[in-house]
């Protein structure tokens, strides 16, 4: 399998090429943000942290700062600073250019002069790598060099039963043609962390994210914290995340967010789902309603798909 894409100098290929307004701390984020609103081909990220961090928390910074630079989506990077923050915008443009070969420039607000003429400069250097980006052509790429990044978004009543076993089964085929999915948000295993943990391909899988987990539980427990008790979210729990917790007022409750479905549509989605869920059935909606054809869709059985993780 073959897609498009670019091919950057250290082996990793992007699907984008964007240039990346990047602050070093939080003072520079709005900067950062103004930048970005007047160029178009920029992202830019938003950070709370940098200035005032003890050394393992600067160090962290840095090495998260830099990953986004590293990413292969990024063509090139601006960095933006105040000037007295502990991750300084000179330093942080310099590890980048360590470990890698992209185009890099920074500024700091305070040397600049402030916001506006830093903007101004900024602005400046971000079109012209802009520009530089546009005359990079996409090339074909072998299915292996996909790195895929999987986010949990806000989970309700058919997470488990539709999104969740698509995107489980779209990386089991990236991973099947020599390619690499990431999930974030692990601590969000906690509560089910020993239902993801049998599907590990090997023993050492099955104890990592057993481990990951306890790992957390005694980090927060120092500070006398237990995340059991907010984890999962109240709101997911009453989202039907939990198949016991999954209620025909819940499903109703969702479906009234679906204005294209008429009442006579939702009243007979509804009474399906109500079914499905009385009868302890787990079902992946391939298609829920055609206009068109003005009937509901068959389903196919969850049972059809592989597992999302092995």
């Amino acid at each position: 399998m073959k897609f498009l894409g670019f091919k950057r100098k250290d082996g990793s290929v992007g699907v984008r090429n964007h240039v990346l307004i990047l602050p070093s701390c939080a003072c520079a984020s709005e900067t950062c943000r103004v930048v970005a609103s007047q160029v178009l081909g920029t992202k830019n990220v938003i950070i709370n942290v940098g200035c005032s961090d003890v050394t393992a928390n600067t160090e962290m910074t840095q090495r998260v700062l830099t990953g986004f630079a590293l990413n292969a989506n990024v063509f090139g990077v601006v960095v933006i600073g105040l000037g007295c923050e502990t991750v300084g915008h000179r330093e942080l443009a310099e590890k980048i250019r360590m470990l890698s070969d992209k185009p890099v420039v920074s500024f700091g607000i305070q040397e600049e002069g402030g916001t506006i003429k830093t903007v101004a400069l900024a602005v400046e250097a971000a079109r012209k790598m802009v520009e530089e980006a546009s005359k990079l052509q996409k090339v074909e790429c072998d299915a292996s060099d996909l790195f895929v990044a999987i986010e949990c978004g806000g989970s309700d009543a058919t997470s488990g039963i539709a999104s969740n076993p698509a995107v489980g089964s779209m990386a089991d085929k990236i991973y099947d043609l020599g390619g690499t999915t990431m999930m974030s948000e692990t601590v969000e295993f906690i509560g089910a962390e020993h239902v993801l943990a049998k599907r590990g391909v090997t023993p050492e899988i099955h104890d990592q994210i057993i481990r990951i987990c306890e790992e957390y539980e005694k980090h927060l427990a120092l500070a006398g914290q237990d995340c059991r008790s907010g984890q999962p979210t109240p709101g997911n729990k009453v989202g039907g995340l939990s198949k016991k917790k999954v209620s025909v007022v819940s499903i109703r409750e969702e479906l009234v967010r679906f204005p294209r479905f008429s009442k006579k549509q939702r009243g007979q989605l509804r009474k399906v789902l109500s079914l499905w869920i009385r009868q302890g059935m787990t079902f992946l909606l391939s298609r829920v309603w055609s206009p068109g054809a003005r009937r509901l869709w068959s389903s196919q059985p969850a049972e059809a798909l592989r597992p999302a993780m092995r």
